[in-house]
């Protein structure tokens, strides 16, 4: 089977083209569908942040998860390691060895 290598070299080029533009670029037909995947009236409680996201609503919006992670918070301050991380976070230099 001989191939004419004009003939191939033009069909490759079409091809190319095609796939750089497609025919139905830029018309209403060629967009995909317009209808939304939800209901955009109700709160989106799927974040992308993933659960420490959602974590962090919780405690932005929840009184009683705020009071329960000031409560924790106040109990890791009275351990060693919570009262290093309190000093640190207060002198926010990282300086280690004042911490020890």
């Amino acid at each position: 089977m001989a191939f004419n290598p004009k003939i191939v070299r033009a069909g490759t080029e079409s091809r190319r083209q095609a796939e750089e533009t497609p025919i139905t670029f830029g018309t209403e037909s060629g967009s995909t569908s317009p209808t939304p995947s939800g209901q955009l009236d109700h709160k989106n409680r799927i974040r992308f942040a993933g659960p420490a996201g959602e974590f962090a609503l919780s405690v932005l919006e929840d009184p009683e998860q705020q009071e329960r992670l000031m409560t924790w918070r106040s109990m890791f301050d009275m351990t060693n390691e919570g009262g290093a991380f309190t000093e640190f976070a207060r002198n926010g230099d990282g300086n280690e060895e004042e911490m020890a």
